[in-house]
């Protein structure tokens, strides 16, 4: 029996041996095996997964599955955003480093764009920045120029800066604050607002929070050419606003009219000025060519202004104005051909008037639109509705002065109930064709007297008023110098 004990022991352990070893075997050749399992397991959640929100979606009516595919790619555009924000933060990385190396002469330059019709102002400081090599920011952001005071108009001016072969951030579908933060990131050694009303746009980029980088303006509207904006006004909105105050660089004309005002009205006087000259008229006069006129038809840019209220500014004369205008148009079609270019805000403040409802607005404007002689310019850039025009018919204000640059007759629609001009807006003023609303009978043969003859006796004083807007010198490389220098 112990010779069999002995013999039976030895093998036990090899079949033992032999069993180990085979096991270890099954089981690494299993774990390749296993893991393929697993992955495939996932794999069949996430897939389960995908077609159960797809089968939720397709549950729903057409109506609801637009609005959930429509938040799925706000939700993607929001990432994308986000994404464009993590590059740019890269940028600025990037370009601190650089200016370190080229001697501190290298800024990062952001322009917030909520306005497209008066980007006129700033297009020379964009061009002349990236000329020079500085990290240049143009971000898109919300305006709230709509009737309801609303947000809206990103997308607009994300339309006309692609048009204008702008890149910029879009900014439009993300919470102000959120775009701030995001403000704060990017880190600009300067930063560019459009104008100084903060009601205009989002509270994350109203002045108040943009105090942690140097605040730069330069007036969207051109020179003053208004005292008031309002008869008893608290405080003067040409010169004293919260941006005015707390901005880092303001960049004007060098007009004494313009540095008295500031030095009487403004908390901080001329401290923040830079006598630069304006940069909207450099843009504007920068090759701005006269069109060949069509002997055939004129063209007239038809521009209204927003303020219908005697106690604010009170120069809007379209309730006046419209139905002579209408009658022109549609009495000459082979004639005369209307662009219609409102001011941004002109339909919110007529329907907040109380003068007029949106659906009589709405009535009027359609039977202007079925014109064959009659087409919108909302978004277009100023110097082309200029360029194609043969005379401007309007009753604002910023226009008396950039439409000089054309070189063509103005007819100025003058309210009995504007403020009072300032001298710059008095010589601007002769130099028009000044057209009282109480004299609009006489609007069609004034129009026929200039358009189809050689009837301009105001010539020459429109060429002065050039002379003074442009003064010399490019602004934009004043502006640039001042930056370069002081940031």
């Amino acid at each position: 029996m112990k010779q069999l004990i002995k013999k039976i022991f030895p093998l036990d352990r090899l079949l033992k041996t032999v069993s180990d070893h085979l096991l270890s075997r099954i089981k690494d050749e299993l774990q390749p095996l296993e893991a393929a399992t697993k992955t495939l397991t996932l794999k069949q959640e996430e897939f389960s997964k995908a077609v159960s929100e797809i089968d939720s979606i397709l549950s729903l009516s057409s109506k609801q599955q637009v609005e959930a595919l429509t938040q799925g790619l706000l939700d993607l555009q929001k990432r994308l955003q986000f994404l464009e924000v993590k590059l740019s933060n890269l940028d600025s990385r990037i370009s601190t480093a650089s200016r370190k190396t080229k001697g501190g002469n290298i800024k990062k330059i952001v322009f917030l764009v909520h306005n497209i019709a008066s980007i006129d102002a700033l297009l020379p400081i964009i061009k002349e920045a990236k000329k020079r090599g500085h990290t240049t920011i143009v971000i898109t952001i919300n305006n709230t120029f709509n009737k309801n005071g609303g947000l809206g108009s990103e997308e607009l001016q994300h339309k006309e800066l692609l048009k204008l072969g702008i890149e910029h951030l879009r900014f439009g579908n993300i919470d102000s604050m959120l775009g701030l933060e995001y403000l704060k990131l990017i880190a600009p050694d300067v930063l560019f607002r459009q104008s100084p009303w903060d009601a205009d746009i989002e509270e994350g980029y109203r002045t108040k929070n943009l105090r942690f980088t140097r605040l730069c303006y330069t007036p969207y509207y051109g020179v003053q050419i208004v005292d008031k904006f309002e008869p008893n006004q608290p405080l003067d909105y040409h010169c004293d606003q919260d941006l005015h105050r707390e901005a880092w660089a303001i960049f004007v004309e060098n007009s004494p009219l313009v540095v008295d005002n500031f030095r009487k009205n403004c908390l901080f006087k001329e401290l923040n000025l830079v006598k630069s000259g304006l940069p909207k008229y450099e843009f504007l006069a920068d090759e701005l060519i006269t069109r060949n006129s069509n002997i055939d038809q004129k063209v007239i840019l038809w521009a209204p202004h927003h303020s219908f209220s005697e106690n604010w500014l009170g120069f809007a004369t379209f309730l006046e104005t419209h139905k002579i205008i209408y009658q022109i148009a549609s009495s000459n079609p082979s004639r005369y051909k209307f662009i219609f270019r409102p001011h941004p805000i002109f339909k919110k403040e007529l329907i907040k008037s109380g003068k007029m409802s949106e659906a009589e607005l709405n009535n009027i404007l359609n039977s202007f639109e079925s014109l064959p002689n009659f087409e919108w310019s909302m978004g277009n850039d100023p110097k082309f509705d200029f360029q194609r025009s043969d005379l401007l018919l309007t009753d604002g204000i910023s226009f008396l002065a950039s439409y000089m640059l054309a070189r063509k007759p103005l007819i100025w629609l003058e309210s009995p109930f504007h403020q009072e001009l300032t001298s710059v807006g008095e010589k601007l003023a002769e130099a028009t064709y000044r057209l009282p609303t109480r004299e609009l009978r006489r609007l069609p043969s004034l129009l026929d007297k200039i358009l189809n003859s050689s009837f301009d006796p105001l010539k020459d004083k429109r060429e002065d008023c050039i002379k003074f807007l442009l003064g010399s010198g490019k602004p934009s490389e004043a502006i640039l110098d001042y930056i370069e220098t002081n940031a």
